[in-house]
């Protein structure tokens, strides 16, 4: 509420005087009282849009619930011990990655949060050390097979990966390298996805 109180104050300060001043009949004054308002609201409603809409691009996130972090407590017995500022930004870059990434499964049945939540954990403990780029136009096909396999359907990237593989690279991560915990190949194509 503070922020909008400097546009505010005036607009209606100005619409309270708008009445004064036609009863005291400064018709003149009113009228330019009314012009005053309609481009100082013009404005401030400007201003608030592109401020809300930087926000809304900037927080472009997918914001973890209770039983998502109840989920990885379970599945990820590293996370129960990190600190409050560790599990903060891995959750922030989590959803960050959760909210551009789309995914897919090569059988074509659901996809459950739980498996996107475990590639999105395990995708950022690999590229932690390195700036986040955007993965928009990226999709993750979980399946079957052991191997994974990088691929393209028209413009968009596509990673063929397991999901049995994320999980037990999350039950045995103990804060040491993510990479060593997947197989080669995943791991290079992992982050061949992610940086491509």
């Amino acid at each position: 509420m503070k922020r909008f109180l400097p546009w505010l104050v005036p607009i209606v300060c100005l619409l309270v005087a708008i009445p004064v001043l036609l009863i005291a009949e400064a018709a003149t004054a009113a009228k330019i009282g009314g012009v005053v308002v309609v481009v100082l609201t013009t404005v401030a409603i400007r201003f608030w849009l592109f401020n809300a809409n930087r926000q809304r691009i900037s927080n472009g996130r997918v914001k973890l619930t209770i039983n998502e972090r109840y989920f990885l407590n379970e599945s990820f017995p590293y996370y129960k011990g990190m600190s409050k500022a560790g599990k903060k930004s891995l959750e922030e870059r989590t959803g960050l990655l959760l909210a551009e990434l789309s995914f897919d499964r090569y059988d074509h049945k659901e996809v459950s949060k739980e498996d996107c939540l475990a590639f999105g954990i395990v995708l950022s403990l690999l590229v932690q050390d390195n700036p986040y780029t955007s993965c928009q136009a990226k999709i993750v096909v979980f399946w079957e097979k052991e191997t994974s396999e990088l691929g393209m359907q028209g413009d968009q990237k596509l990673l063929f990966i397991n999901k049995t593989t994320l999980y037990g690279a999350l039950k045995a991560f103990s804060g040491n390298n993510m990479e060593s915990l997947i197989p080669a190949e995943t791991a290079e194509n992992s982050l061949l996805f992610y940086r491509s």
